[in-house]
C-alpha cells in the first residue's frame, strides 16, 4: 500500500497500491471488506510519494510528489 486515508463521508477506507502488473490502483473498501477500484494508471516511476487525504467536505485528494520537491501532481 503506497498511501491509505479513512473518509468521514462515505465511511470507507480508501488506498492506493500497486496491482501484480506494476500500475497503481486507487480503490475503496467499505466495512465489509469488499474492494471497489476507482482508477488505475500505468507506475511511471516519476513520482517518489504518493498520499490520500480528505478535503473539508468529504472528498478524496491524490497528491503524487518527487521527492526532490521539483514537482508534484493533485486530484480531486
Amino acid at each position: 500500500i503506497r498511501a491509505a486515508t479513512y473518509s468521514w463521508a462515505d465511511r470507507e477506507l480508501w488506498v492506493v497500491d500497486e496491482t501484480l502488473d506494476g500500475r497503481l490502483r486507487l480503490a475503496r473498501i467499505n466495512g465489509a471488506g469488499s474492494l471497489q477500484q476507482i482508477a488505475a494508471w500505468p507506475n511511471t516511476g516519476l513520482y517518489d510519494a504518493t498520499v490520500l487525504t480528505v478535503d473539508r467536505d468529504g472528498g478524496i485528494i491524490l497528491t503524487q510528489a518527487k521527492a526532490s520537491g521539483a514537482g508534484f501532481v493533485s486530484a480531486k
